[in-house]
């Protein structure tokens, strides 16, 4: 995750302190972090995962949820004029209401829709539907490195952890290269 100074913002010159590449920020977005209960766990959203799961979005039908984060849940689905898989991230009707928020959640969408790169996921479609607003992505099929870790005990082999650092770190790069700092990385979508 790269951590930026309060108060910069788009068009500053920066420094990545993990890779120390210097660029100039083209967007700046804050991780939000969901609620958690007493015991660390985090809080369902507010919106019932059965009113999404089995509706149908724009052309999207909604299948599961498949993960969730400070902005909105994730759900796996069906573009119906393509008939393939892939991954509609709702933003939470908390949020809805805030224009702040709507507009940071359609510049998000527009930035990743510019970016174009085998380690970066492609965004297909942004829309409204009655109060949800919500882009359409490509799905990626298998487990999050998060289950991959939980599965192995936390360790792989220093040849698959190559492999996966030099995926992640390729995508980061040309997000770099693009001007844009993710700042919510994590192996897991929750």
């Amino acid at each position: 995750m790269a951590r930026v100074p309060s108060g910069v913002g788009p068009e500053t010159q920066v420094r990545c302190t993990a890779c120390g590449t210097t660029f100039k920020l083209k967007e700046v977005t804050t991780a939000l972090q969901q609620p958690k209960t007493d015991s660390g766990e985090v809080r369902p959203s507010e919106e019932s995962v059965d009113a999404v799961v089995g509706a149908t979005l724009g052309g999207f039908h909604i299948i599961e949820e498949i993960g969730s984060g400070g902005m909105g849940t994730a759900y796996k689905a069906v573009q119906l004029s393509l008939d393939r898989l892939v991954a509609v991230k709702v933003l939470s009707k908390q949020f809805t209401q805030d224009p702040k928020f709507v507009e940071r959640f359609l510049r998000e969408s527009k930035v990743m829709s510019a970016l174009d790169h085998p380690n970066v996921v492609t965004i297909y479609d942004r829309d409204r539907q009655g109060d949800l607003l919500y882009f359409a992505m490509e799905y990626v099929d298998g487990p999050s490195l998060g289950s991959l870790l939980r599965t192995c005990g936390g360790r792989v082999n220093v040849g698959e952890a190559v492999r996966i650092t030099r995926q992640v770190g390729a995508g980061l790069s040309y997000a770099h290269q693009e001007g844009i700092v993710h700042r919510d990385i994590k192996p897991s979508g929750r």
